[in-house]
């Protein structure tokens, strides 16, 4: 009878999850590292976002470019204007 409760009780240590085991150092480091490349690519983010120019509609925008005369004619490819 001793021989099985002493199995018994060894079975159930080996079941045990470890105590201690933890991310540790190594795991803060690699979320707070994480967490700084977030802050700088949200603020990058940010920063290309305030140089759009949001209109309703482009069409507008052109016609209203136009009225001002800020428009110019481009000059095709070739270099040379056409019309």
């Amino acid at each position: 009878m001793m021989l099985t409760s002493a199995l018994a009780g060894g079975a159930l240590a080996a079941n045990d999850p470890p105590r201690g085991i933890g991310p540790g150092f190594t795991g803060f480091v690699v979320l707070f590292l994480l967490a700084v490349a977030c802050y700088l690519l949200f603020r990058s983010m940010v920063g290309h976002l305030r140089k759009v120019r949001y209109s309703p509609d482009p069409a507008q925008e052109q016609t209203q470019a136009a009225d001002t005369g800020e428009a110019e004619p481009k000059a095709p490819s070739g270099g040379t204007p056409t019309g």
